[in-house]
């Protein structure tokens, strides 16, 4: 084979060889690209599933603390007084979350179309319960009856959702997942601090007076 001939295939297989590792390249950068954006999308389920759990884990360790059944009313104000006090817990959490959603769209369009909206219910919850009225028993019994419906069938679907994302993140991140969704859902010590907030604003609420009888 005469020299120019090699000196022709040298440079092809030199652009081949330059070309093929450029498209590589680009593709580990993309897609370490798409995974910093899962990434975010994933953090900002977690404290969503954190927030949707927060209510039914304080009120049951609530409920621990106090000797006597707590009737309806009582409960409606404690899970008001609640969600005062941890108002600013996951204050800027949506608009972080929208904005994830929407940056990953454009790689995942389907899963951002999924993930829209999953983060509305504890917000929602907390704007429905300021139109119940507090002198209506069946009200507020129904008030925390959807409450915790709504809450119990949304974990799932949000925890399958957390899965999802985290696949597409890597082997690491779907382990690292699954033993935050299999590990026992508890607060820090310092909550106790909150439990006693709770519980002596609840002592402070007056009872609402029993209306003479017709």
């Amino acid at each position: 084979m005469e020299p120019s001939v090699l000196a022709v295939l040298g440079t092809l297989g030199g652009t081949i060889l330059g070309f093929g590792l450029n498209e590589a390249s680009y593709l580990v950068r993309v897609r370490r690209e798409e995974r910093q954006l899962l990434g975010r999308v994933l953090n900002e389920l977690l404290e969503i599933r954190n927030q949707t759990k927060m209510m039914p884990t304080l009120m049951e360790s609530l409920k621990s603390r106090i000797p006597a059944a707590v009737p309806p009313a009582a409960e409606f104000t404690i899970r008001k007084l609640v969600r005062d006090i941890t108002s600013g817990v996951f204050q800027g959490m949506q608009e972080r979350y929208n904005q994830a959603v929407s940056e990953v769209s454009g790689a995942f369009p389907v899963l951002a179309y999924e993930l829209r909206a999953k983060d509305a219910l504890v917000p929602l919850l907390g704007q429905f319960a300021v139109f119940v009225p507090m002198d209506d028993a069946t009200a507020v019994d129904f008030s925390i009856k959807l409450e915790e419906e709504l809450t119990r069938t949304t974990l799932p679907v949000l925890e399958e959702l957390i899965r999802r994302v985290a696949s597409l993140c890597g082997r690491t991140a779907r382990k690292q997942t699954e033993d935050i969704l299999t590990r026992q859902f508890e607060f820090p010590k310092s909550t106790d601090k909150l439990f006693s907030q709770v519980l002596a604003r609840v002592a402070k609420v007056k009872p609402a007076e029993t209306p003479p009888p017709m």
